[in-house]
């Protein structure tokens, strides 16, 4: 082989490495990636910030790549946790349109279609609707929190639904220690906010304001057609209390009574209110001598005067509740028990004028108070002696003077006292002059 043979070879050979080595590299440079992230961008700059969060559809389509020219689709993605997306393949030198696809559901901040050549990196931002509220218990029920009124936070106090349909339980919203709570992101469409029975002593209180959720059905609906907000108040209450008092009579049922009798007053008590609750009664005016309570009744004074059911009274439900005395005084004319209009568990009772239990004491003639009479001071005993009680024989009466220097006065008139020392004074000067003239003699 000449040396222009052997030179035509070795620059065959040395072509068709160079071409063989070009085939991987032109393949790769036929292709190009599309990529970026959407977020929820809160404050509508355009640029994501720490504490917005991204847009996470991992099984919807976020991003689609159309070929700008045929209109052909290329290519499309979901968001990860990140709420990154990433498009590959994509033929190189290609006009693209590049479509946000969340700009149906949410406000957009930034465009929601790109129109470039080649691969590239390209972010969208959306915000959506808000919901934010109070969940408290309404003290006053007068629908607005008080700082003494306490707030009812976290657990599933709140639950937020989206779609008419099939609907979606949204995530837990963000709270507060002071009760406000708020949904952000919210999409476009109908929401529900159904608020929750906490206690069984509490309800839904009646509606306030046009903020509140719907005392019946816990529910309340709103509509998001834009970045827009919202309110949803969840205000508590306690369940109202409501006891009546009927049937009260006397036992034994007599015209009239003679001191020393027991009589006994009966009245049935019914639970017309919202739940289970224990009653406490009190007793107006003087009451005679106590004597004993039906057993369903917890005596709290010795006197007779404060009770309480020992069990609570179911709704619906009627007890009868009976107090014995022993008539003591006739002066006492009746016997006046009254239900208090806050039950043991600091429920309300919404109607107190049922709430009493009357009956009138009359007395046989000439009939006189058991009591012992009050006896005079003894010695050593202070104050004036009682109207119509005797004083001690020979004892002397002082009162305090008037008008004078203030001493006391024992009832001796002062002129005679002034007369006597004068004709004392008068004798003693004559006796003198006579034992001088005397003794002259």
């Amino acid at each position: 082989m000449s040396s222009r043979t052997r030179r035509a070879a070795a620059a065959c050979l040395a072509l068709g490495a160079v071409v063989l080595g070009a085939v991987p590299a032109n393949a790769q440079e036929g292709t190009v990636t599309i990529e970026g992230r959407v977020w929820f961008d809160r404050d509508a700059d355009g640029s994501p910030e720490a504490g917005e969060p991204p847009l996470l559809w991992s099984s919807r389509t976020a991003v689609q790549v159309f070929d700008e020219g045929t209109k052909q689709w290329l290519g499309e993605s979901t968001t990860d946790a990140d709420g990154r997306y990433r498009i590959s393949g994509l033929p190189a030198g290609t006009g693209f349109a590049i479509y946000n696809r969340a700009a149906s559901h949410y406000e957009t901040t930034t465009p929601d279609q790109l129109h470039d050549v080649g691969g590239g990196t390209y972010d969208f931002g959306v915000r959506g609707g808000t919901l934010t509220g109070s969940a408290f218990v309404d003290t006053d029920r007068d629908g607005v929190k008080q700082p003494h009124e306490k707030a009812v936070t976290g657990g599933d106090t709140v639950r937020l639904f989206y779609g008419d349909g099939a609907m979606v339980i949204l995530r837990a919203p963000e709270w507060r220690e002071d009760g406000t709570y708020a949904y952000h992101d919210l999409a476009f469409g109908r929401h529900m906010l159904l608020a929750q029975d906490r206690w069984p002593d509490f309800k839904i209180a009646p509606t306030a304001s046009g903020h509140d959720v719907d005392p019946t059905t816990r529910q309340k609906w709103f509509h998001v057609v834009e970045a827009d907000a919202h309110r949803a108040d969840v205000r508590y209450t306690r369940l109202d209390a409501d006891f009546a008092v009927d049937g009260v009579r006397l036992e034994p049922a007599r015209e009239a009574h003679r001191i020393g009798d027991e009589v006994t007053l009966v009245a049935s008590v019914t639970n017309r209110g919202e739940a289970a609750d224990v009653p406490e009664f009190t007793v107006f005016d003087d009451v005679p001598e106590f004597v004993r309570a039906s057993d369903n009744l917890e005596v709290t004074d010795p006197m007779g005067i404060e009770f309480g059911l020992r069990e609570p009274l179911g709704a619906g439900e009627t007890t009868e509740v009976r107090l014995t005395y022993r008539l003591d005084d006739p002066a006492i004319g009746r016997i006046h028990l009254f239900v208090r209009p806050v039950s043991k568990l600091g429920r309300v009772d919404v109607n107190a004028d049922d709430n009493h239990a009357i009956v009138s004491l009359a007395y046989l003639p000439g009939e006189t108070a058991t009591t012992t009479p009050t006896t005079t001071p003894g010695p050593g005993a202070t104050g004036s002696p009682a109207p119509g009680a005797t004083t001690t024989p020979g004892a002397a009466a002082v009162v305090a003077a008037t008008g004078g220097s203030g001493l006391a006065s024992t009832g001796a008139a002062p002129l005679g006292i002034a007369l006597t020392g004068l004709l004392l004074l008068g004798g003693g000067a004559l006796v003198l002059l006579a034992a001088r003239r005397r003794r002259r003699a």
